[in-house]
């Protein structure tokens, strides 16, 4: 594996020296239909600037946190959403994206939630929007009437009929139209909250099996996982450990996995009741673990460490050291059915950022 595996380390692609207020974060990976390799990260910027207000200049922190999409096909980087805290004389400008995503594995067709000062919004390439202050979800069981929840991530369904939007805390998710050209509008907030309560599930729905369309995935309040065979929303618990959103589905079809702090989750049986097992894994400091598969190779999965990346080719069974970064490891995706494997590093050592451009064999 170490002989044949190329690891692409992703920092700063010989652009840049950074300080200890600039970094990466957040790496995603896609394919797009011809089969070339997109990468989007997140790159924050911490740095004082100033604005003219009457006869004074005003002195603040400005922060930037843009997200980038890297092609390895022509080697070019952008800005794809802006991210910001800003002042001006007289109050601030605010942008944070929550979630993207893509359509049709297309890195030009993507939709987007945000947040925009105070205003939430949905929106998509096509100039499609949903805009709302909060997704009020009215009646809900054992809620309060008119209850708010923050809108924090985004699920499109395989066959993009349905977009899910995740609420903080677990609250709950509204379901709308996958296609943004059919996303309703509202007069007013009472014909918004009605909609919302209409289309609320009780569920914080986080995957859909990639095999078998019918096969969902879900959390409680608790962060357990439950499961539903027939489709949403009548899920069933099927495992009682902590789990994030992110559930990863092997090539095989019938192995899951979810990461924790204290090592993998996993499941041999595409998720049913009674099949899940905790791996752990000594992971040297409390540093962002990273967990990402070959989606075309059953069994392979690798495993961020702090500056260490660890692997596995009997479904998580063991684990070996691969390599070690000199920073710390910020996002891993591995291109399907080749021998690349994408490291984003976090590009901090001592005081100033050193750059690294090459594959390591």
């Amino acid at each position: 594996m170490r002989k044949l595996l190329f690891l692409f380390l992703l920092s700063g692609f010989c652009t840049s020296t950074f300080g200890q207020n600039k970094y990466f974060h957040e790496l995603k990976g896609m394919e797009d239909s011809a089969g070339v390799t997109h990468l989007f990260f997140n790159m924050y910027n911490k740095y004082q600037d100033e604005y003219v207000c009457g006869d004074r200049m005003i002195s603040y922190i400005q922060t930037d946190d843009n997200i980038h999409h890297f092609s390895t096909s022509t080697g070019s980087d952008s800005v794809l959403f802006e991210q910001y805290n800003t002042e001006y004389c007289g109050g601030y400008n605010h942008q944070r994206i929550f979630d993207y995503t893509f359509y049709d594995q297309n890195p030009g067709k993507w939709l987007k939630g945000g947040v925009y000062n105070s205003k939430y919004a949905i929106q998509d390439y096509a100039g499609n929007s949903i805009g709302f202050f909060l997704p009020v979800m009215l009646n809900k069981a054992q809620k309060s009437a008119h209850q708010e929840y923050v809108p924090e991530g985004l699920f499109l369904t395989l066959n993009q009929d349905s977009l899910f939007i995740q609420t903080e805390n677990n609250a709950g998710t509204l379901r709308f139209p996958g296609n943004g050209a059919d996303w309703p509008s509202f007069n007013g907030f009472n014909a918004y909250g009605a909609y919302t309560d209409s289309v609320a599930i009780n569920w914080d729905i986080i995957a859909q099996h990639p095999a078998y369309d019918s096969l969902y995935f879900a959390r409680d309040e608790n962060h357990h996982l439950f499961r539903t065979e027939s489709g949403y929303p009548n899920f069933a618990e099927v495992d009682t450990h902590q789990y994030s959103r992110n559930l990863v589905f092997n090539a095989d079809s019938t192995h899951l996995y979810s990461l924790t702090n204290e090592g993998v989750l996993r499941s041999g049986e595409i998720g049913a009741e009674n099949s899940w097992e905790f791996i752990p894994i000594n992971f040297t400091t409390n540093a962002s673990n990273y967990l990402t598969i070959d989606h075309q190779a059953a069994g392979h999965l690798f495993i961020s460490d702090s500056t260490n990346i660890l692997y596995s080719e009997n479904f998580g069974d063991s684990f070996s050291p691969l390599t070690s970064m000199e920073n710390e490891v910020a996002g891993l995706y591995k291109k399907p059915g080749t021998n690349s494997l994408y490291v984003l590093t976090r590009g901090i050592m001592g005081s100033e950022y050193q750059n690294k451009c090459n594959h390591i064999a």
